[in-house]
């Protein structure tokens, strides 16, 4: 492999500290191609001013899928045979008790997501996703499907000693 695609899956605080990442790499002469994703618009803007990339908005994604998606039992079962490695339900913890949303609106989000992020890593032959630990829909389902399509997925997270970031290349452990 050449050139190596990397996604940068960055949100709130982290906007800057990923995507100054992602420039040093490119500046030390890696073979990186970078694509971004981002949740909102105001990232996006952020990310563009800031250091003149551009990101694709999931919200937005989300958003216009809410709209047009068909909630029926065979698509969830197929999800559910297609992606075992976890129960899906798990997913969704964040948005079931931090947002309240009703059963239909949450299965209409994960499946909005699997399907983004499936179409963008398969479509841009990511070969690696940098982003935070997975703690929200959004990041748990990059998670799974780095799993299935074995992409690998460097997730980091701060600690409370002396503001260190830990990185981790995968969720239960494996400090890098």
């Amino acid at each position: 492999m050449s050139t190596m695609n990397i996604c940068w899956y960055t949100r709130d605080g982290h906007l800057d500290f990923l995507a100054r990442c992602s420039l040093k790499l490119k500046a030390r002469g890696n073979d990186i191609t970078s694509f971004y994703v981002c949740n909102t618009p105001g990232e996006r803007d952020d990310l563009k001013s800031r250091y003149q990339v551009e990101s694709l908005v999931l919200s937005e994604y989300v958003k216009k899928y809410d709209s047009t998606i068909e909630v029926n039992d065979e698509r969830i079962r197929k999800l559910e045979a297609t992606y075992d490695l976890l129960p899906l339900r798990k997913l969704l913890w964040s948005e079931m008790f931090e947002k309240g949303y009703p059963e239909e609106v949450l299965i209409g989000h994960l499946i909005a997501h699997i399907d983004f992020w499936e179409q963008f890593l398969l479509v841009n032959n990511i070969h690696g996703v940098v982003s935070e630990r997975p703690t929200i829909l959004s990041t748990n389902v990059l998670w799974m499907l780095c799993r299935r399509h074995n992409i690998p997925f460097v997730d980091f997270h701060n600690i409370g000693i002396d503001g260190r970031i830990i990185f981790t290349s995968s969720r239960y452990g494996n400090i890098d």
